[in-house]
């Protein structure tokens, strides 16, 4: 096979440079909304298209809007 092969079982992870819960006061949701993918928030409504485009949609836009 071509799949690549990985041996999981000797894999460590490094540690994390800040371990722990950090609170981030200075990003706001406005900041964080161009990098929110809506498209599996679109699908679980069962609308079908990728998020921007599914706005400008012809059968579903409107719905997708109104969401």
């Amino acid at each position: 096979s071509r799949a690549p092969s990985f041996d999981w079982a000797a894999y460590e992870p490094p540690e994390p440079l800040c371990p722990g819960v950090h609170v981030v006061d200075d990003v706001t949701v406005d900041d964080l909304r161009p990098y929110i993918d809506w498209t599996p928030f679109f699908q679980a409504w069962e609308l079908t298209g990728k998020y921007p485009d599914i706005l400008d949609d012809e059968v579903v836009g409107e719905q997708a809007r109104s969401l």
